[in-house]
């Protein structure tokens, strides 16, 4: 679904797509952040329920890893999105998006003492706890991904021995 959105409408610059359910995962996974990197070179800010709970070891091989990065995305809210590893969330997250630095999700307003102590809420606050380590994850990754790219300086190292 998001695919044929991002291929329809390429010249998009803010994804505002918000469908949750307290009842039901999203549909959309976090693999579709990949179309939206490959198909909208302009897009800026996402606002988009996904499922995180899986999440791919890399957005793309490493044959056509550049064209899968966008670098004009710097916001990204996540909403009520489901996550199971803050780690593997950042990594995919920085090698799609090496500029990203906003991030909110809605778990993070999610008050500590809510009064419902159903088994759904405690599953909630679990959630709000990973996003709230992603960020900063993120950034660890940016910059390794940013390293990566760099070529190194190979005449500086002296061969003689």
């Amino acid at each position: 679904m998001v695919e044929e959105l991002a291929r329809a409408w390429p010249s998009l610059e803010l994804l505002h797509l918000e469908a949750h359910s307290h009842d039901h995962r999203p549909l959309v996974t976090i693999r579709s952040l990949l179309a939206l990197a490959q198909y909208c070179p302009r897009l800026r800010q996402i606002r988009l329920d996904f499922d995180a709970s899986s999440v791919p070891e890399h957005p793309a091989n490493a044959h056509r890893r550049e064209t899968f990065r966008q670098p004009n995305v710097r916001w990204l809210d996540v909403s009520h999105s489901p996550i199971s590893s803050a780690v593997d969330v950042a990594r995919y997250l920085a090698a799609l998006f090496p500029k990203l630095s906003m991030m909110h999700s809605a778990k993070q307003d999610w008050p500590r003492n809510h009064p419902d102590n159903t088994a759904r809420v405690l599953v909630e606050i679990g959630y709000a706890d990973l996003w709230w380590r992603v960020p900063s994850l993120l950034r660890v990754f940016q910059i390794i991904e940013q390293e990566e790219d760099t070529p190194s300086d190979s005449s500086s190292v002296d061969s003689t021995g």
